[in-house]
């Protein structure tokens, strides 16, 4: 089982695709957030998976719980808050397939509630717990980031961290950065892109993503590098895999999507896996696999039709 706690949301793209906001002349919606996009990917590969988060009592959040529900996922602890609208971020796609976001999110009100019912039952039979930086930049999404890792830890459940950075959800750079320090301490397994460590102002490259990995060395790092795929560091052997060559349309959600398709295998392999190169070779050609196929259309969820 695959727990994936954070943020549940609808994106707005303006379309025609490349034009500015004030351009637009219509508004596609798809269901997004990044946790909720790692689950759907997970599940559509097979992987039995829980989402726990927080939707508005309004349109969108019912949206997005049907989209969940006829995914196979289990909603049981995703909330419906009385007063709280579901976020929804406008996304503008540029011309190379890059986007811009801009998100409209309720500050803590009514979630502040909801942060004493995310309860430790939601980690029942519980393999990897999945979160991102995202949920962190409210203080009710944070205390209850914090609580779901400590009781995974105190559980031996194994945690998954996708960095995701986006400085527009942050105060301040100093504050972003010591919340993301915070929350790959407790990883095992740390994914980040070269993107996200430009954002911390750290060096976009292995040598900075190793910089916030556990001092144990005991986290799996992953990096991935856009077109030129994802590499890691297994049994001090370097595991380098190119990505597929696809037409990008919208990058929106080709992380998720990879690392969906990664605890999907993580979620069924064995202990003997973790140090298994051949095992982490296939592993990441299948999750750069999943990742190509998300930017060849728009929307981070939207099943891909071969």
């Amino acid at each position: 089982m695959i727990v994936s706690y954070g943020d549940a949301l609808i994106d707005l793209y303006a379309l025609p695709l490349g034009s500015d906001l004030e351009q637009s002349t219509s508004i596609a919606p798809h269901v997004g957030g990044s946790t909720c996009n790692v689950a759907i990917h997970a599940r559509r590969l097979g992987a039995e998976v829980r989402f726990v988060g927080t939707l508005g009592d309004d349109g969108w959040g019912r949206r997005v719980r049907s989209a969940l529900d006829s995914e196979g996922i289990d909603t049981s602890h995703l909330h419906t808050v009385s007063g709280l609208r579901t976020p929804v971020t406008f996304v503008r796609v540029h011309a190379a397939g890059e986007r811009h976001f801009l998100s409209y999110r309720q500050a803590s009100g009514p979630l502040s509630e909801l942060v004493d019912s995310v309860s430790s039952s939601c980690l029942a039979r519980a393999k990897w717990l999945h979160v991102s930086s995202s949920s962190l930049h409210s203080d009710a999404g944070a205390k209850a980031t914090w609580r779901l890792l400590e009781w995974a830890q105190e559980r031996g459940v194994r945690c998954s961290v996708d960095l995701n950075v986006r400085p527009g959800l942050w105060a301040d750079a100093a504050t972003m950065r010591r919340a993301v320090e915070r929350l790959a301490s407790f990883a095992d397994l740390l994914k980040a892109s070269e993107d996200d460590l430009a954002a911390l102002s750290i060096a976009r490259d292995w040598d900075g993503l190793a910089a916030l990995t556990s001092p144990t060395g005991a986290a799996r790092a992953v990096l991935t590098r856009g077109a030129q795929g994802a590499v890691t560091r297994v049994a001090n052997q370097w595991v380098d895999v190119p990505a597929p060559a696809v037409t990008m349309i919208d990058a929106t959600g080709a992380g998720d999507a990879f690392v969906g398709a990664l605890l999907a295998q993580l979620a069924v392999a064995t202990d003997e896996d973790w140090d298994n190169v051949p095992w982490w070779r296939t592993a990441l050609g299948c999750a750069c696999e999943s990742g190509a196929q998300a930017v060849t259309h728009i929307g981070a969820s939207l099943r891909h039709e071969s």
